[in-house]
């Protein structure tokens, strides 16, 4: 995410690992069972909080050749 403060660009860089981190051999999300998998990105920023525009990019990291199947998946119960 790019923001202008003070005259001067910004970036902030939030990573989405869909395991313990970046290429988790033991537990993950399994991609291969899913036909298509779409990223939904909502945004409830107002002008009131920002005085210039956000630009998102979004970048992606598919590793191809896995480890195997996965151990189990990581999940969050209230």
């Amino acid at each position: 995410m790019w923001r202008t403060y003070n005259g001067v660009t910004h970036r902030q860089i939030i990573p989405i690992n869909f395991g313990r981190f970046l290429s988790d051999e033991l537990y993950g999300l399994d991609l291969t069972r899913f036909k298509s998998v779409t990223l939904k990105i909502t945004n409830t920023a107002t002008s009131t909080e920002f005085t210039t525009d956000i630009t998102l990019s979004v970048i992606g990291f598919f590793l191809r050749e896995g480890a195997g199947a996965f151990a189990g998946y990581l999940r969050e119960e209230e």
